[in-house]
C-alpha cells in the first residue's frame, strides 16, 4: 500500500510540474508574440507598466509587475520588455507563478 502512494505521489507531482511549466512557456510566447509591435500598442493592451527605464541609446526596458499575497502566498510576475530606438518591441521576459501571471496573460496578445 505504501508503494503504491508513493508512485500516485510522485505522478502528482510530475503533472503538477509539467502544468506549471506548460503555463510558463505559453506566458514566454505571449509575451514573445508582441516583437515587432509598437510598445505603445502594448500599453493600450496592458495598461500603464510600472516602470519605463530608457536606456542611453533611446531603447527602453518596459516593466509590467504585479504581486499578491493570498493566505501567506505569494503570487507574482514580471514581464520585462526591451524595445529599440523606435520603440519596436525587441525582446521580452517573463518571470512569475501561475497566480500572478494569469494577471497579464489572459487574453493579452497583440491585437491581430
Amino acid at each position: 500500500m505504501v508503494a503504491w502512494r508513493s508512485i500516485s505521489v510522485n505522478r502528482i507531482a510530475v503533472v503538477g510540474l509539467f502544468i506549471l511549466i506548460s503555463g510558463c512557456a505559453s506566458w514566454q510566447a505571449t509575451a514573445d508574440s508582441w516583437k515587432g509591435r509598437m510598445l505603445d500598442e502594448l500599453i493600450v493592451s496592458w495598461g500603464p507598466p510600472a516602470s519605463v527605464h530608457e536606456l542611453g541609446d533611446g531603447r527602453k526596458a518596459v516593466l509590467f509587475t504585479h504581486s499578491r499575497f493570498v493566505q501567506g502566498t505569494q503570487y507574482y510576475c514580471d514581464v520585462t520588455f526591451n524595445t529599440d530606438p523606435s520603440g519596436i518591441i525587441v525582446s521580452s521576459k517573463v518571470d512569475g507563478n501561475i497566480g500572478g501571471c494569469n494577471r497579464f496573460f489572459g487574453s493579452k496578445g497583440p491585437p491581430e
